[in-house]
């Protein structure tokens, strides 16, 4: 809730100009495609990396009580253990996302036609991450391994694109 009442305090030109031609299409003129394709696809990461937060914590949270109530397979203890040591990558990867998306907010308003086709390229790559993050981390999925691998490989991505520029 904090960082919605400091953007609400920040009036970011671009998010106003996007919620009134969401609702509204009278504005349609005010924001130009690539703000809003930009804000569609933050729009979309946030719900998946939102919907994946949730999963990874029930996850962990069943998992838990399953362990503490010795219900859990030799596999599934193994799983979980897995889990557990992974566990610190997607998070990191998830604040990562989160700082980005950020930044992006802070940016919108003074991004120009060839910085959004740059930003809109790089942030189809973490949408597609966090979607398939939201795959790998259901509760029925087994792809523990994967997830944390796809972070790690996430971080070293950003890293690189941070140090070029």
């Amino acid at each position: 809730m904090l960082v919605k009442k400091r953007l609400d305090e920040l009036r970011l030109n671009t998010i106003y100009r996007h919620q009134r031609t969401s609702f509204n299409r009278l504005f349609e003129d005010k924001c130009s495609s690539d703000e809003e394709e930009l804000l569609g696809i933050v729009s979309k990461i946030l719900s998946a990396l939102l919907s994946s937060s949730e999963q990874i914590c029930n996850v962990l949270n069943i998992r838990f009580s399953q362990w503490k109530n010795r219900e859990l397979r030799s596999r599934q203890r193994n799983t979980y253990m897995r889990m557990q040591n992974g566990f610190e990558e997607i998070s990191n990867a998830l604040r990562l996302i989160l700082y980005i998306m950020l930044c992006l907010l802070f940016q919108l308003d003074d991004l120009n036609h060839e910085k959004s086709l740059t930003l809109i390229k790089f942030m189809k790559k973490i949408q597609k991450y966090s979607e398939n993050l939201k795959t790998q981390t259901n509760i029925n999925c087994n792809k523990w391994d994967k997830a944390v691998t796809q972070s790690v490989h996430l971080i070293e991505i950003t890293t690189a694109i941070n140090v070029e520029h």
